[in-house]
């Protein structure tokens, strides 16, 4: 009962950071491809609105172009909402029911090409609030765990991103890209980090897989836009107090 009061009080105090999140109940009950395809018909759209033209400026420029901050905001929320979910459930099982849950959206989204929305969620997955719950985990079937492993393969950050380029080779198809990846190839691509050829040759693979990308087409998705409005970015999000406040509760969660 004090643990119960001392957990109000400090919320109380330090309020949680503004983030939707669903009930486990719910969370569960609507399929994995429904969320998956809410986040890739959202994706998309936004996708496309980003002009090949704003990523030519410098790094800063770039990543404060409006399409682009909006982009990229949908990675850190589904990241956010992702880790908030879990971590809103007091009781360990259903805490592994609702991570098993997001590994599938995360396989869906894979299907489906969206590697924007997959790697926002297996980011989360990784992340240090998540990742120290061994309870939880433990919890989660075998199964699912190896799809996890298997997913995290497909996209890992070694060898500079190699296999998630194969991927997102565009004689593979068009598909929604990690954002994070496009913008490393920019950055990357200036005369601080590259020889001014490099820099070129860069540029030119990243910039003419663009259009590619942006021809991806999902008008065979239904809209569902209760759906759309629970993954819908929060406005007032603020990920360094949202961070700590995580790790704080995962840590009383368990200890």
């Amino acid at each position: 009962m004090a643990q119960k009061a001392w957990y109000w009080l400090k919320r109380k105090l330090r309020p949680v950071p503004h983030v939707k999140v669903p009930t486990a109940a719910f969370f569960t009950d609507v399929k994995a491809e429904v969320y998956a395809e809410q986040l890739t018909l959202a994706d998309a759209a936004s996708f496309k609105r980003i002009d090949v033209s704003e990523l030519i400026r410098s790094p800063f420029e770039a990543e404060q172009s409006p399409n682009t901050m909006q982009y990229t905001g949908r990675f850190h929320h589904l990241s956010d909402w992702t880790v908030r979910t879990i971590l809103a459930q007091s009781c360990p099982k259903r805490r592994a029911s609702i991570v098993s849950h997001f590994i599938r959206i995360a396989e869906v989204l894979h299907q489906l090409r969206n590697f924007h929305s997959e790697f926002a969620i297996l980011s989360a997955l990784c992340s240090a609030p998540v990742e120290r719950l061994k309870v939880t985990w433990s919890r989660v079937p075998k199964s699912r765990r190896r799809t996890l492993n298997t997913l995290c393969e497909l996209l890992s950050w070694q060898d500079n991103f190699n296999n998630l380029l194969e991927h997102m080779d565009p004689k593979r198809g068009p598909c929604i890209p990690y954002i994070g990846f496009f913008l490393k190839d920019v950055y990357a691509a200036h005369p601080t980090h590259e020889t001014l050829l490099l820099m070129l040759s860069m540029m030119e693979k990243v910039l003419s897989s663009m259009p590619t990308h942006q021809t991806v087409n999902f008008n065979h998705l239904r809209v569902w836009p209760n759906m759309q409005h629970l993954l819908e970015p929060c406005p007032e999000r603020d990920s360094k107090g949202l961070g700590s406040f995580n790790f704080m509760v995962s840590k009383e969660l368990e200890p």
